[in-house]
């Protein structure tokens, strides 16, 4: 592939950290501050964290903060929450016995009693147009939480009391809400988002981690993805643009661009961990230049020279990663993209130690491949190649859940 002609140059530490939490310091515990977030308090950026993980949808509008929002609306936002597989027991689930739930709305009402989150205002009425109330709301995110109201874990009408004492909500925005005479999609937005970082009751991990269980495991991806300005998308579809070149060498333009890129390329290193034979090897991001387009204009991958860190000693290795540009950002290319990415630049270090190759004299040469072991799954076979000779292979397994990444020598 051509090299972009825009060069970046951006020494980062890797132990820096981009916000800290108020979690404490117990191994999985602790695992939710990793995603190289902080908790946030800016609704903006609340928003969009809870849009990146699909659980809340905005309109032509905006996300209309300041209106109320159904309890059709709620029931969809709380099964988004949850993590759950919904389409699970379909068929039960649709025989939710109430008779005013839209059909758009059914499977999320209907998953909600399913899981006794959810109770209607009466046998067969669950109130799909009536306003969702403060209380009504926590309860169901409480519920979700593991706690259980009939077991007298709280009193629903008393919900906002127990949401403070676990720290869902601060004493400021309780006193806010409690007096406000509209329950609206800003408090919504800030009880959901915070839920993500609750443990539920009689489980170890943060809601968060439990969002990165599924197969495709959208969470993390979505987490790590980078909104893009009107500009850049533009640009990205530009006909007319040289390969791997943007904002026609414009340095201040691109080096916008790039602040998005090094931010979640630094999400991604804070999350995971990276080891061979129980050893864990660190990354520092040094030199990074775009490579081009694969496969059309909706694909980039950019190359990143990095250090590898052997214990104390330095090497020099290659980072190699690919998006797709969707709706309004760049997505890592798959769901697997950012464990098999930051095993690329170990599995090259190790590949070049064991067969004597300078890497900065042969990078040339160099060229790291991968393949599935089989259609079925996501654990990958990754190697490099070295003048147009194939070395020795390794595998990287597949598990979102875990931040470990482990590389094993593949035979």
């Amino acid at each position: 592939m051509k090299k972009g002609s825009l060069t970046l140059v951006l020494i980062l530490v890797f132990n820096i950290l981009l916000g800290t939490c108020v979690y404490g310091e117990d191994n999985d515990l602790d695992q939710a501050k990793d995603f190289g977030i902080k908790q946030e308090t800016d609704i903006n950026v609340i928003c969009k964290q809870l849009n990146n993980l699909e659980i809340l949808k905005g309109t032509k509008n905006g996300y209309e903060l300041e209106k109320g929002l159904t309890r059709a609306e709620a029931a969809v936002v709380i099964t988004k929450l949850s993590g759950d597989e919904i389409y699970e027991n379909r068929e039960e689930k649709l025989k939710h016995g109430f008779t005013d739930v839209p059909e758009w709305a059914g499977i999320y009402v209907g998953h909600l009693k399913y899981i006794k989150a959810v109770n209607g205002i009466s046998e067969t009425l669950y109130g799909s147009k009536k306003s969702m109330s403060a209380e009504q709301f926590t309860t169901m995110v409480l519920r979700v939480l593991n706690y259980d109201d009939l077991k007298g874990d709280f009193k629903w009408n008393k919900s906002l009391d127990k949401a403070l004492e676990i720290g869902l909500i601060d004493k400021e925005n309780k006193e806010r809400i409690e007096k406000s005479k509209a329950f609206t999609r800003k408090d919504m937005a800030l009880i959901t988002y915070n839920a993500l970082f609750q443990i539920p009751k009689n489980k170890d991990k943060r809601l968060l981690l439990y969002h990165a269980k599924k197969e495709t495991a959208k969470g993390l991806t979505r987490l790590f993805s980078i909104d893009l300005t009107e500009e850049e998308i533009k640009e990205f579809k530009r006909p007319e643009r040289e390969y791997g070149e943007f904002f026609d060498n414009d340095s201040q333009k691109f080096k916008e661009f790039e602040e998005k890129l090094i931010k979640h390329i630094k999400s991604g290193l804070k999350y995971y961990s990276v080891y061979y034979k129980d050893k864990e090897y660190k990354i520092e991001l040094n030199n990074i230049r775009i490579v081009g387009e694969l496969g059309g204009h909706n694909r980039v991958s950019f190359m990143l020279y990095v250090d590898v860190y052997d214990d104390e000693e330095k090497h020099k290795s290659l980072l190699h990663i690919s998006y797709q540009l969707k709706n309004k950002r760049l997505v890592p290319w798959a769901d697997n993209s950012f464990r098999n990415s930051l095993a690329g630049p170990i599995i090259t270090y190790i590949s070049m130690e064991k067969n004597k190759i300078d890497i900065e004299e042969d990078i040339e040469k160099i060229r790291l491949s991968s393949d599935y072991i089989n259609d079925d799954g996501y654990d990958k076979i990754k190697w490099i190649e070295f003048d147009g000779k194939d070395l020795e292979k390794y595998l990287v397994n597949f598990d979102n859940n875990n931040p470990k990444i482990e590389i094993k020598d593949y035979k």
